[in-house]
């Protein structure tokens, strides 16, 4: 049995959640830079960017089943490798196929993380510091998530020629994170006797409930937060006329490290606030977004950008919290990967269809049906927490 509670494991499990969530929103910044090289629409742009989605719900399906039955340590190795895998394709994109497959494989590496990485985290945080493990983590998601963007926008103001740059950095802290992984000090499982069945992620009965209260808050949450990252461009460029990729990525890091810095300050509330509270915001950050577009306001989006993150943070700690405390250890990765799914799936959906729509009927009504309709799933989302027992 491993020795619990050690403090550089936990540290160093959370580093890797940090590091491969800085993959997904790093092309944020430098889709302008593809789209001028290899030309897509608006339409096509939150097209290749949902195909994360697509790789996320395949690798959330497998990889919780997979870490519950071979350890964490087996999963997180084969999605790291994945990572790197999609910054050479990022480096060496020249159409939109290629794109697509890039981001593909960085959806099914974080899934491999979002369940192997969050309960890894747990495992190591040991039984007494569950709250706080959770926190960890979920802390760690989002300053990685925010810092991503904000590097590559960054590297993508100063070069001319920006990807190769910042996929190399990316590919760096991926292989240092290989290193941390293969000496974290994790349980091993006994072999398996019996074949592997894959289906998709489940647990006990009565766990079902705490699973669809996270999912309730955390799929307007996401989608809110989506919106911001996939359309920061689009709509910095209708706003201001700027195609700057440092505007762009500071906009989505902000969003994800306003989620960061607030984490600790809520890390102590109850569960049912966190997520009644996270539907709240939810909704003033879609009305913001909506005013953004109507009164034409750079402030007001940035606004809407940071209650979208912290809508996110207090749906996420509230749904990580709940799992980690009521959810048992054997089928907890799975538990981590039916939430990611059940948030991730809808989410990807509304924010893919996002840039079409602004195709179809612009920019402005766009929004503001997208927005009324994410309310409308937050408020019931709200409702349905507000009513609960836990």
């Amino acid at each position: 049995m491993i020795e619990k509670n050690k403090t550089w494991p936990t540290i160093a499990a959370s580093a890797v959640l940090a590091v491969v969530f800085m993959l997904p929103n790093m092309a944020t910044p430098v889709y302008p830079y593809w789209k001028a090289k290899i030309g897509f629409s608006a339409g096509a742009m939150t097209g290749i960017f949902s195909m994360y989605i697509a790789g996320l719900v395949v690798s959330l399906i497998i990889s919780g089943q997979l870490a519950d039955r071979w350890g964490h340590k087996a999963v997180l190795i084969p999605g790291l490798l994945l990572a790197a895998f999609s910054c050479l394709l990022y480096m060496d994109a020249q159409s939109v196929l290629t794109l697509s497959v890039a981001r593909v494989l960085t959806g099914f590496a974080v899934g491999t993380v979002v369940t192997a990485g969050m309960a890894c985290v747990i495992e190591l945080g040991g039984i007494s510091r569950l709250r706080t493990s959770s926190l960890l983590a979920s802390i760690a998601i989002m300053f990685g998530a925010g810092i991503g963007p904000l590097m590559s926008g960054f590297v993508a103001q100063k070069l001319a020629e920006p990807v190769a740059i910042i996929y190399k950095i990316e590919m760096l802290a991926i292989v240092i994170c290989l290193g941390l992984v293969c000496i974290l000090p994790l349980q091993k499982l006994p072999v398996p006797d019996t074949p592997l069945r894959l289906k998709l992620p489940a647990v006990y009965p009565q766990n079902n409930i705490h699973i669809a209260l996270g999912v309730s808050v955390y799929i307007p949450a996401l989608t809110s937060v989506s919106f911001v990252a996939a359309l920061a461009p689009t709509m910095f460029s209708h706003q201001l006329g700027s195609n700057s990729p440092l505007l762009a990525g500071a906009a989505v890091a902000l969003t994800f490290l306003s989620a960061s810095l607030i984490q600790p300050l809520i890390g102590k509330l109850k569960i049912k606030t966190l997520l009644s509270s996270g539907a709240l915001v939810c909704i003033l950050s879609l009305g913001f977004m909506s005013a953004s577009v109507i009164h034409h306001s750079v402030f007001t989006l940035i606004l809407a950008g940071v209650l979208a993150g912290i809508s996110q943070a207090m749906a996420q700690l509230g749904a990580i919290s709940l799992i980690s405390q009521k959810v048992p250890a054997n089928v907890r990765a799975q538990g981590n990967a039916l939430f990611s799914l059940g948030g991730y799936i809808p989410a990807g959906i509304l924010s893919g269809i996002s840039g079409f729509v602004i195709d179809l009927v612009g920019l402005t009504a766009a929004i503001c049906l997208l927005s009324g309709l994410v309310s409308l799933l937050a408020l019931g989302g709200g409702a349905f927490v507000l009513r609960s027992k836990i």
